[in-house]
């Protein structure tokens, strides 16, 4: 069965939304660990489980800013059918598939793997603009093109 691009960007919005709730369910848990955290004669361990949990709460909105940045990006990725790889482009190479848009990495869409990269990942560099017929190196790996979609 052939995957098509619709199905694996559907597929990468779904795991970036799933992202967006897990940073966002953990930001909300370190903010209410902090809150929750009373004041005792303990004061240093008091004053020390409130900047962790200022620093976690950090992190988390961090990695949800990006998160959800990576969803705007993916929100506007069109799959208009090109010769020359771009982003939102499938390619099939001598070394399996290839979806250019987020780096999120290996997927499993019907027991296919596509690797989803990021169009500013050193791969990702590589294949833009390539088209069938066309090669590139990765990590001393030698990729042949077979085809772009």
């Amino acid at each position: 069965m052939e995957i098509d691009k619709a199905t694996i960007l559907e597929t990468c919005k779904h795991k970036t939304r799933e992202r967006i709730r897990v940073a966002q369910q953990a930001m909300n848990e370190a903010q209410q660990s902090t809150l929750g955290e009373d004041k005792s004669s303990a004061g240093d361990k008091y004053e020390t489980t409130r900047a962790m949990g200022h620093l976690a709460s950090e992190m988390n909105a961090k990695q949800l800013i990006s998160a959800q940045s990576d969803l705007l990006m993916l929100e506007q990725i069109t799959l208009t059918p090109s010769n020359q790889a771009r982003t939102g482009s499938l390619l099939q190479t001598t070394n399996g598939l290839y979806f250019i848009a987020i780096g999120i990495g290996i997927i499993e869409i019907d027991g296919t793997k596509v690797a989803v990269v990021s169009p500013a990942s050193p791969i990702g560099k590589q294949m833009l603009n390539l088209k069938a017929g066309d090669c590139f190196t990765i990590q001393s790996a030698q990729h042949h093109i077979v085809w772009v979609r």
